[in-house]
């Protein structure tokens, strides 16, 4: 015997011609329909005719609420910690009617997904409303345990004070339309109803409002492959799926466009009384219009207070609107600007041209979206199709209710109707000192697209490009920063790293192995940097020109071709920055107490009895998120998971303690990285052109970068040459590299300060005697560009005893691109007078190694080359003066220089005509519109540099401008 056919209520059964509706059934246009959710019989009534009595009887047995299940019930009490529910029917509009009720509770903490500790229950709930709740926990002997965290759930029928029904008209507000009283709720699902024009608008099909989405977040573990479940939609045909589909796009873009008109309408004749009463509301008051224009619980921020969460190593779930709208929160729109730009933007702008905006925000990738969509349909355009209208039309009238809950004294035509107004709206939000990257990326959802800069992007590169030059010549120039380096690149090696035991590794004995790896791993390593950033920068540049020859067309093949091979090379070099940041922060200095290394000494492992401490704890889930998700987040244009990161440690800088400089070099990278991902997103529609060209070239692509990296693995054979057994002379200990560069310039001092250059300068002619056979493999590389390139050091004079004052010598005066390699440079001696006789040694012609005239290019950018430098004399007020006169301090007998804070060198670089722009970590960028980008790094955790820092960033000026004491004058 066959099992009974089960239908559901709403389910066609057939024609009313030929079948006779019974128990459980009923007739509409001709069709019956069952009324009950059963399994279905058919009955004949009589011999003489075929028509059959079609029953639905409702299924054997008690139906008792489960753990998931979705419920309605009464309130029948109520108290500050909870509210009593008495369960009279299951399933979301009360399906299946319980013979008896079930006792429930919906605790404090069960009512709202956010903020749950400004949650009140007699705000939420009164006795007698009619509450959709669904079943967390069967709870105990006594009653279930329900909750109402989520949009669709609350109170769905409340009786007013006055005893009236009353309406939802905001998801906190039921309103008496009889008294025009309001009452407050946790509302279910409210159906909006305002002074316009009230319409139905019809609900996301295929069940996409019922999507289960986690958010890959830097607490979560990887998210599992969704499994496809059979629904109502699965099995529906093509031609059915594709009429409901027309009929949503059709229903949502008429209403997103009305909605757009009438904020349009709006602004036209109301947009200076907007900004003036948004810009005098505190935040309370803002976050109160916000709310009650919101169909749904507002996060606090973009990312649901996943910080918290993430450092307490709690898994974070999103919401619907929390993946769906991120740019909706409190945090954000709560600013005093950016809810003016994101009307300004919505209102001037048409949908289409935001729509490359709204598919990116959206993140789908931990979602199970695909599985709601019917099996005919094998198109996942659709769904972004689908959720891109459902998106914009209700920002559009989020921000049509937030224009009107600021104008609430403005009624009827007054609204739409008056006189056009002329006004101007102030984007610039921030000051030039304070600008972050942070900041800008934050503000993006809320402004309208803007083209592809590659200008900037440029400028972006070559920043980075020039922050990896100066570290080179640093180590070259510098024997404080060499040693700082070199034993910073030691500390990542396993060497230094304990077993389980406590006891090190037998090292051997004086031939320095740790040293020679170390500097191994520095020297090649920025080397190897080096080769990438000129690489993408002229690959920046060869997008430039394409762009001009195309006059704008961006969709000609050349540019096409070049766009997407930039956007390879972008993701290859992001995806190294990734194993190098897995690979080196768990080894890093601030985790060496927590790790030891295991038996066999292949790897890390956490140490016995000492578990990591919760910033060390998140920054290692970080590490595993970005190390699993980076590369296919950035791959879908959406480096949210490396963006989150940057976001905690600028909120909590107990986050950025535990970043060693090497990591937080990486990290920067691959900032950068993300920020080209980003910019590239822009001119990449949602279409499928840019696919199908991607996938005819792929082949090139990956053979154009195989070809990179074998250059570069030239240039590290090569410099790993030039390096070989170089720590026998270069290591650190014994206090060879002892520069006091700050203190006085005693005897002593002199001697130690000559002693250390003595030692660096010994070391770096021993490399260019080893790499000099080898030179030839770097040319046209932009390693053997710069180890080729002659560049002044500064090197300390021998001590002369001071000059009277009457001859005393003016302040030094050296200029850059001086053809000294080894030896010193004429600058100071160590009392501050100049000494040209002692300072320049005489030395003999280099006819080995580098500079080779085989390595000098036929053509150079000229922009990675400091030129030859104008003299010019800058005149600065007071404040700003002393920030540069501090950077170029002549340290002498009785002289020593002080401090400056980090907001001077704001201010004395910004008097100077610099932009600043924070990056990621600790990274600050300055543009000059005359001059290259500057990279520099702020003194956190504390507010102040030391001179010996500061002099590095003034040595960096002189080789990237060619400044120097004597150039800055009070004006």
């Amino acid at each position: 015997m066959s099992s009974p056919t089960i239908v559901l209520p709403g389910q066609p059964l057939g024609p009313s011609a030929t079948n006779i509706p019974g128990a459980g059934s009923h007739i509409h246009a001709g069709h019956i329909y069952s009324s009950l959710a059963g399994p279905l019989s058919k009955s004949s009534t009589s011999k003489a005719t075929s028509q059959a009595t079609l029953t639905v009887s409702r299924p054997s047995g008690i139906l008792i609420p489960e753990t998931g299940t979705t419920v309605l019930g009464r309130i029948t009490r109520t108290n500050p910690r909870q509210a009593n529910l008495s369960i009279l029917a299951l399933g979301p509009s009360g399906e299946h009617t319980c013979r008896d009720s079930f006792p429930a509770i919906i605790r404090q903490q069960d009512i709202r997904a956010t903020e749950i500790d400004k949650v009140k229950v007699a705000e939420s709930f009164r006795v007698g409303d009619v509450v959709r709740a669904t079943v967390i926990s069967l709870g105990d002997e006594r009653s279930y345990f329900c909750s109402t965290a989520k949009n669709e759930l609350g109170v769905v029928m409340a009786v007013s004070e006055s005893g009236n029904q009353m309406v939802p008209v905001s998801w906190r507000e039921f309103l008496d339309e009889k008294t025009e009283a309001r009452e407050l709720r946790k509302v279910a699902k409210p159906v909006r109803r305002r002074a316009l024009k009230h319409r139905s608008i019809m609900a996301v099909p295929f069940g996409l409002e019922d999507v289960k989405f986690r958010v890959i977040t830097l607490a979560d573990s990887p998210v599992e492959d969704a499994k496809r479940t059979e629904t109502a939609w699965s099995k529906m045909s093509a031609s059915d799926a594709t009429s409901i589909i027309d009929a949503f796009l059709d229903s949502r873009s008429a209403s997103m466009r009305q909605e757009r008109n009438t904020l349009e309408r709006i602004l036209d004749r109301h947009m200076s009384t907007v900004i003036k009463r948004w810009s005098g509301k505190n935040k309370k008051q803002r976050c109160a219009v916000l709310e009650k224009s919101w169909d749904g619980d507002m996060h606090s921020t973009n990312r649901a207070s996943w910080i918290d969460s993430s450092v307490n190593n709690a898994r974070v779930l999103l919401h619907r609107d929390a993946w769906l709208w991120p740019e909706i929160n409190k945090e954000g729109l709560c600013n005093k600007q950016d809810l003016l730009t994101f009307l300004e933007a919505r209102a001037r702008h048409d949908p289409l041209v935001f729509t490359t905006m709204d598919v990116n925000s959206m993140d789908l990738i931990g979602s199970d979206v695909d599985s709601h969509m019917p099996t005919s349909i094998d198109n996942h355009f659709v769904v972004f199709r689908l959720l891109l209208l459902e998106v914009q039309e209700r920002n559009m009238r989020f921000l049509v209710g937030c224009v009107m809950g600021i104008l609430h004294d403005i009624k009827g035509n007054a609204l739409m109707d008056s006189a056009l107004e002329v006004y101007t709206l102030d984007v610039s939000t921030h000051n030039a000192e304070q600008e972050s990257l942070a900041r800008i990326v934050a503000q993006v959802p809320y402004q309208a697209p803007k083209g592809m800069d590659l200008a900037r992007l440029r400028s972006l590169l070559s920043a980075r490009y020039d922050a990896t030059t100066d570290h080179i010549c640093s180590l070259r120039e510098d024997p404080a920063y060499y040693e700082e380096s070199i034993q910073e690149s030691a500390s990542y090696r396993w060497e230094v790293i304990p077993g389980q035991d406590g006891v090190f590794p037998a090292r051997e004995s004086s031939d320095h192995a740790l040293w020679n790896a170390a500097i191994n791993d520095d020297v090649v390593g920025s080397c190897i940097a080096l080769e990438q950033w000129v690489e993408l920068k002229q690959q920046v540049n060869a997008l430039q020109v394409l762009r001009k020859q195309c006059s704008g067309d961006e969709s000609s093949q050349a540019y096409v071709q070049s766009l997407l091979r930039f956007r390879h090379f972008v993701l290859e070099v992001a995806a190294k920055l990734i194993v190098d940041i897995e690979r080196l922060l768990g080894v890093s200095a601030p985790f060496h107490d927590f790790v030891r290394m295991n038996s066999d000494r292949t790897r890390p492992q956490s140490r016995v009895g000492r578990p990591l401490d919760k910033a060390r704890e998140f920054l290692d889930l970080s590490c595993t998120a970005i190390s699993e998700w980076g590369r296919v987040t950035l791959q879908h244009g959406r480096p949210g998971v490396i963006d989150e990161l940057q976001l905690a440690i600028d909120t909590d800088s107990r986050l950025g303690a535990p970043i060693a400089p090497g990591v937080a070099v990486k990290l920067a990278g691959l900032g950068a990285m993300t920020e080209c991902i980003r910019v590239l997103q822009l001119n990449q529609p949602l279409s499928s052109s840019y696919i199908q060209r991607h996938e005819q070239i792929a082949a090139s692509m990956k053979a154009d970068f195989a070809a990179f990296e074998k250059r570069c693995l030239s240039v590290k054979v090569t410099v790993a040459l030039g390096l070989k057994d170089i720590g026998y002379g270069g290591h650190p200990e014994g206090r060879r590299l002892y520069y006091p560069i700050e203190q006085r310039r005693t005897q002593a001092n002199v001697d130690a300060l000559r002693a250390a250059e003595a030692v660096l300068d010994l070391v770096w002619s021993e490399f260019d005697s080893k790499i000099g056979p080898f030179s030839e493999k770097l040319a046209g590389m932009a390693t053997g560009r710069l180890l080729s390139k002659p560049r002044s050091l500064y090197r300390t004079a021998p001590r002369v005893e001071r000059l009277q004052a009457s001859t005393r010598v003016s302040p030094p005066v050296y200029k850059l691109g001086d053809s000294i390699t080894f030896g010193v440079t004429p600058l100071n001696t160590a009392d501050g007078t100049s000494d040209y006789s002692a300072a320049v040694p005489k030395t003999k012609p280099k006819t080995k190694g580098i500079p080779n005239p085989a390595l000098q290019p036929a053509e150079v950018d000229s922009s990675d080359s400091d030129g030859d430098v104008v003299p010019k004399v800058f005149r600065l007020n007071a404040r700003a003066l002393k920030v540069f006169n501090t950077m170029f301090f002549v340290v002498g007998a009785d002289r020593t220089p002080g401090e400056v804070s980090w907001r001077e060198i704001l201010y004395g670089m910004a008097a100077m005509g610099f932009s600043s722009e924070k990056l990621r970590g600790s990274e600050w960028r300055f543009a000059h519109p005359e001059r290259r980008p500057i990279i520099v790094h702020d003194p956190h955790p504390k507010s102040n540099i030391p001179y010996e820092r500061l002099r590095r960033v003034g040595r960096r000026m002189n080789r990237v401008y060619g400044w120097e004491a004597g150039m800055f004058e009070l004006a």
